[in-house]
């Protein structure tokens, strides 16, 4: 099978899904997920979770209650007894999550007004250029906005594939990593994978 990816809308969860995915989780997951302060993360982390076991399950044939998971050194989370890589993102209402048997990172944001000044904690020089090619305004266009996200989720996507987590997103060049990208719309969302 080759990489796949699926979503779902959090606000349609129902109360027993909810609880289905959270008994689904290991005993400490389910206390740190427990432990969230608002209830929609709560929410969004057993969506994440239940749709990666449904894709997992699919693809592997494993049944949805065996999957295992474990987490990398810095913090992927990874199907311990499957074969297969996964990686799951969410933003506002939306949960994503792809799969592969090779590694695989996802990401989603709902495109929405940013401050321009973000662009520069996250971004190289290459990559403004790319977003605004030209002078910063005190607003980015919707074109310069489409562009910040494709950006985002890009490098999000990309450093999630490798393992590494987020923290080091200034130093990846979009130009770099952009042919190994997928993009994908849903509704206001925009959605990178990485292959």
């Amino acid at each position: 099978m080759k990489m796949n990816w699926e979503h779902i809308y959090i606000s349609e969860m129902t109360d027993e899904e909810y609880a289905y995915g959270l008994s689904l989780m290991s005993g400490e997951r389910r206390l740190k997920v427990n432990d969230f302060l608002y209830d929609e993360d709560r929410r969004r982390t057993v969506a994440g979770e239940l749709l990666a076991r449904r894709m997992i399950s699919s693809f592997t044939a494993m049944p949805i209650d065996e999957i295992s998971f474990a987490v990398g050194k810095f913090g992927k989370p990874y199907v311990l007894n499957g074969g297969v890589q996964f990686n799951v993102s969410h933003s506002d209402n939306v949960a994503v999550c792809c799969v592969d048997t090779a590694p695989v990172g996802i990401d989603v944001e709902r495109i929405r007004p940013i401050n321009p000044a973000v662009l520069k904690r996250v971004c190289k020089d290459g990559d403004r250029d790319y977003i605004v090619s030209g002078e910063l305004c005190k607003e980015l266009s919707k074109a310069q906005l489409y562009r910040f996200f494709e950006v985002w989720t890009a490098k999000e996507a990309y450093l999630k594939r490798i393992g590494t987590g987020i923290r080091d997103i200034k130093t990846v060049s979009f130009e770099d990593i952009k042919s190994g990208i997928k993009f994908f719309e849903l509704d206001d969302y925009l959605i990178s994978v990485s292959l």
